[in-house]
């Protein structure tokens, strides 16, 4: 039996300092003294922490992880039946920063650690860590709507949307209020999986246009054709654009090493725009 062949696939971003400048040094300067080991953050219910963190030359790299528990039924050969329990659990992923333009690479695990869940937790360690809340993360790729976006796509494969109630009221959207306000909800999330959704619908437009309007989120997993090779690309909302995922092979633990970030990060040119 041959074996197996592991891949791993990477996300592409810019880390974008306050505009305003800071008295505690240069951007770079200060994304090293906030990316340290044991850097924390608690984002729904899960707590990330940063590992391990390694300056060589002009890169930054390290792993950034989360910790989370789940219960489960364990059989206890004493009491001669199951016992519920608490079992610790987990996931971190390594990235790569190249400090002269803060561009930055890091591997997506499946449903485990998607684009916006890594830059959403890498972010609140930045802000807390320098106590400003001007940094951002934007995708590298380009900043786009979604409609342009699509547009791009061969076809989209996956749609995972965070709906909140709005304020004051649903103009234009009345299968998103009737899923609300019809199931008395304050949040909704709705995780669309398919070979190829139907986006030109006018269920899907509502849902897109909910959230455009600022009262949510979403995530869209679509392909392209590029020099005759299928290239995956999510879209965000929170990242008001695209970002490129790249195939490269990963070890049998599933994780990608740190010379193909580098290497990655060496296709994207410095001070490239988003």
């Amino acid at each position: 039996m041959s074996p197996r062949n592991h891949v791993g696939k990477l996300a592409r971003a810019r880390i974008v300092p306050p505009s305003q400048g800071s008295l505690l040094g240069t951007p770079a300067e200060q994304v090293l003294a906030a990316l340290v080991p044991g850097a924390e953050t608690i984002r729904y219910r899960r707590l990330w922490r940063l590992g391990q963190v390694h300056h060589v030359d002009q890169y930054l790299h390290g792993r950034l992880g989360y910790e989370a528990s789940t219960g489960v039924d364990l059989w206890d050969e004493a009491e001669q039946d199951f016992e519920h329990t608490d079992v610790p659990g987990g996931l971190a992923t390594p990235f790569a920063i190249r400090l002269a333009d803060l561009a930055l690479i890091f591997q997506t695990r499946k449903q485990d650690i998607r684009v916006t869940s890594f830059t959403g937790a890498m972010l609140d360690i930045l802000q807390q860590a320098t106590g400003e809340s001007g940094w951002d993360i934007v995708a590298l790729s380009r900043a786009q709507s979604f409609g342009e976006w699509r547009r791009s796509v061969r076809n989209v494969r996956r749609l995972r949307l965070h709906l909140e109630r709005p304020n004051p009221n649903y103009e234009g959207r009345p299968e998103v209020e009737r899923l609300i306000e019809g199931l008395h909800l304050e949040v909704a999330t709705l995780d669309l999986r398919g070979e190829r959704i139907d986006t030109d619908v006018e269920l899907t437009q509502q849902l897109m246009d909910h959230v455009t309007r600022g009262y949510g989120h979403a995530v869209a997993a679509g392909e392209r054709d590029v020099e005759g090779e299928t290239v995956e690309t999510v879209w965000a909302s929170e990242l008001n654009g695209e970002s490129t995922i790249v195939s490269v092979p990963a070890s049998e633990s599933g994780e990608v090493s740190v010379g193909d970030l580098i290497m990655e990060l060496g296709r994207i040119e410095v001070g490239e725009e988003p």
